[in-house]
């Protein structure tokens, strides 16, 4: 069960693990986190909808879809994310995904709400801060907004969105 670098398909030992075994939905959660990592989101969202398909209540496979339902604009990833989040509603990650969404859909009141909860759930993670601070500043709370991205910065620890976090903050 391990990728393959440098052959022709790096997927192709999954792949036919897979096909041998196509009910392993741990397996094919780690197909679909591969594809994820190599920026084929088509093919990560194939295997998270066939896991979907057999276990419909899988509150983390769910949120995964909706996130990258959302990445690629599919008009399923709201309605995706809030059936993760019934399912698992004090899940930070969950409400991480939701909340993001909500902001990025024009509810961002309703999405800051669930994305304060989350960072307080999370411990602070960085990226739900970051999310956070977007909210916030779309709600022309511009104080809070810079602040958390002061205190998100002031550490100089890496998070995917640490760049476009330094220019919001440049913009507040």
């Amino acid at each position: 069960l391990i990728l393959r670098e440098g052959s022709g398909d790096p997927f192709r030992p999954l792949i036919e693990y897979l096909e041998q075994r196509p009910l392993d939905s741990v397996a094919r959660v780690i197909l679909a986190q591969a594809y994820e990592r190599n920026g084929q989101l088509a093919r990560a969202i194939k295997e998270y909808e066939t896991i979907v398909e057999a276990e419909p209540d899988n509150a983390t496979v769910l949120n995964n879809l909706g996130w990258n339902y959302a990445q690629t604009g599919d008009s399923r990833a709201r309605a995706t994310a809030k059936r993760a989040y019934e399912l698992m509603p004090k899940e930070a990650s969950i409400m991480d995904t939701l909340g993001w969404i909500l902001v990025e859909e024009g509810d961002v009141a309703e999405g800051v709400a669930l994305l304060q909860e989350a960072v307080s759930l999370s411990g602070g993670r960085p990226e739900l801060r970051f999310h956070l601070a977007v909210g916030l500043a779309k709600l022309n709370r511009t104080e809070e907004a810079r602040r958390t991205l002061e205190r998100l910065l002031e550490d100089d620890q890496k998070f995917p969105s640490r760049a476009e976090a330094e220019k919001l903050l440049s913009e507040l």
